[in-house]
């Protein structure tokens, strides 16, 4: 780590950080398994309970975390950057806990696309050829930013990795443009007897939560930059 940290145990502040890697390691992981639900032809129910489970475990690691990282902040330096460290170290975790949520969301809508039979729609839209003028909505592009982002934020965070943190943040703009260019994809009003209009309109609402996905992993690597300047 590149802080000195004068807190109460820095062997147990670091054994705390283990379970923050490894919490960060599990919502990445949940990005992916969430997205390759979607458009799945199939039941896809008892994939989706299993992510619900992952979130559960990971709320209950949240709220162990939070009790822990409490503990080093009423031991921390006040007038050190120690104080400052823990606290964003408070904040990641609930970045994390979000992206966990995300992905739950992600998985309801997989399952409501099998139920309503509009995977076959949505996998076409996203993975098949474009329809006429209309663009392909770049799921997976946005599937594998998102979940990078997740990965190496939680690293350049406890790292200290104040320039890949800044090269993070510029990334979440490249996930931007593509959920720009997935709207465009949906773009037109909804015919509740359009298949393909239904599927897309889901689909919007997946690439939307992956943006958000970015967006808190994207925040992870800013708190690197706050620690940086000060």
């Amino acid at each position: 780590m590149p802080l000195v940290l004068e807190t109460r145990s820095t062997g147990e502040l670091e054994a705390i950080l283990d379970r923050v890697t490894l919490l960060g390691a599990l919502a990445s992981e949940m990005v992916g398994d969430a997205v390759s639900l979607v458009a799945r032809r199939g039941e896809v129910s008892a994939a989706e309970q299993a992510i619900v489970g992952r979130d559960r475990a990971i709320a209950t690691a949240h709220a162990t975390l939070v009790r822990d990282l409490q503990v080093q902040v009423d031991w921390a330096n006040p007038v050190s950057t120690d104080l400052y460290f823990v606290r964003s170290a408070l904040r990641v975790i609930d970045d994390l806990k979000r992206i966990s949520e995300y992905t739950v969301c992600i998985a309801r809508i997989a399952r409501c696309l099998c139920e309503e039979g509009l995977a076959a729609s949505a996998f076409d839209a996203a993975y098949g050829e474009p329809a006429g003028d209309r663009p392909r909505v770049p799921l997976r592009a946005l599937r594998d930013i998102a979940q990078s982002m997740v990965t190496e934020a939680v690293e350049v965070f406890l790292t200290g990795d104040f320039i890949a943190a800044d090269l993070m943040v510029a990334r979440q703009g490249e996930l931007e443009l593509l959920k720009a260019e997935a709207d465009r994809a949906g773009s037109e009003e909804i015919d509740p007897w359009n298949r393909e209009a239904l599927a897309l309109a889901r689909l919007a609402q997946v690439t939307h939560y992956l943006e958000r996905i970015g967006a808190h992993a994207a925040r992870i690597a800013e708190r690197t930059l706050c620690i940086e300047i000060g």
